[in-house]
């Protein structure tokens, strides 16, 4: 049995890829999962635009408090800054045999897991990015795919799983890649910076990705932030690629929103820390400043705050 927690765009994915061939099982807040069984008839429908193709599934949920019994296999799929949490709600279910794949943005989270565990009770871990272009249509679980995008996987020295080759060997609409892990590193460092441009900037600007690409003042702060990532993580080499391949996602997905807009609009958490905010400690940790990284880290905080205050506050016009 493998287990979902975080059903958004690609957990509801990746469970649809996964029951082809293998039992699965979600896991939600009670309060989502009375919406999941009411409004959306426990189903899942995925159109894939590319093949034209609507994939409709039905699948057993529980809360972390009714499981019953041991996680086997469990890939979590929430924001960053739950991750901890998560976890922790699930302790009694984890046990060493218990493979968990993480899939997140940003980077820093393997210092969470790590303290959540002695060494001896500690589960077999993998990590994982998606680069799938997958949307949600509505307030239900109904998405729209592209078809396009890849997962990349991969596993910290001294862990093993079975979920990894799962994943890789499973191809009914999602590719799947496993990364020896520094070359994972690498990929998620250009994935970073690539949202340590995009999220923020789009959340503060109050735009879909493809604006920022149309004023000089906008490519400028690009071209800065780039090269805070690349100068942070040693890849000066590599500004020019790095830059022009997030010129290229921008381009591809100008008419997407990016999830930290959408959290900064309702005044929810982001996940500025683990992404901006990493770059801001790394360059710390070599006694160096990013400033352009730093200010929009302070910045996101204070809008996300403003935007709370006023949907708390202010009446609206009748």
């Amino acid at each position: 049995m493998i287990h979902i927690l975080g059903v958004g765009s690609i957990g509801s994915l990746l469970a649809t890829e996964l029951c082809v061939k293998h039992s699965v099982r979600l896991i939600m807040r009670s309060k989502t999962l009375e919406r999941f069984t009411k409004a959306s008839k426990s189903t899942i429908k995925i159109h894939n635009l590319r093949d034209s193709v609507t994939y409709t599934n039905t699948f057993p949920a529980a809360t972390a408090f009714d499981l019953g019994g041991p996680i086997e296999k469990l890939i979590l799929t929430v924001k960053a800054y739950d991750i901890h949490s998560a976890l922790n709600n699930l302790k009694n279910y984890i046990t060493p045999k218990t493979e968990i794949l993480i899939m997140h943005n940003g980077m820093g989270v393997d210092r969470i897991v790590t303290g959540l565990w002695k060494e001896s009770e500690k589960p077999q871990i993998a990590y994982g990015i998606s680069r799938a272009g997958v949307a949600r249509n509505g307030p239900t679980w109904d998405f729209r795919y592209t078809g396009n995008g890849t997962n990349i996987i991969t596993h910290p020295p001294g862990s093993h799983t079975q979920l990894a080759g799962i994943l890789t060997n499973s191809s009914n609409y999602v590719y799947s890649e496993y990364l020896d892990y520094p070359k994972f590193v690498a990929e998620q460092q250009v994935k970073l910076i690539i949202n340590s441009v995009t999220n923020p900037l789009t959340a503060l600007l109050e735009c879909e990705n493809g604006r920022l690409l149309e004023l000089d003042e906008h490519m400028s702060l690009i071209k800065a932030l780039v090269h805070e990532g690349c100068k942070t993580f040693g890849r000066m080499s590599e500004y020019e690629n790095i830059y022009n391949t997030v010129v290229s996602v921008l381009e591809k997905t100008a008419k997407n929103r990016s999830s930290m807009l959408s959290d900064v609009e309702l005044g929810r958490p982001s996940e500025i820390d683990f992404i901006n905010g990493y770059i801001v400690d790394q360059a710390k940790s070599q006694n160096k400043f990013a400033p352009y990284n730093w200010m929009l880290q302070k910045l996101i905080p204070m809008r996300t705050k403003q935007v709370k205050y006023d949907l708390e506050n202010v009446i609206p016009y009748v």
